[in-house]
């Protein structure tokens, strides 16, 4: 699976927006910074769910992952 992604990217949905990763990019990071999340200018508690957990920003992401990013006011 993982070759596989290497090959052809991966396709997730992050807060609602489907996109496809550039193969070897399979991370969370990578997905973030393609959907032009700004994660460095804090507005609260930044919490990142991938699948409805909480995850890392290099957790390997799979084909219809879903991730969603949002702040919480604590």
């Amino acid at each position: 699976r993982e070759f596989e992604s290497e090959a052809h990217g991966v396709s997730v949905t992050i807060n609602g927006k489907a996109m496809t990763l550039k193969p070897g990019q399979a991370q969370l990071m990578h997905a973030l910074a393609a959907a032009d999340i700004d994660c460095s200018a804090a507005k609260g508690r930044l919490v990142i769910s991938l699948n409805g957990r909480e995850a890392e920003f290099t957790t390997q992401l799979s084909d219809a992952d879903r991730i969603e990013v949002f702040w919480t006011s604590s």
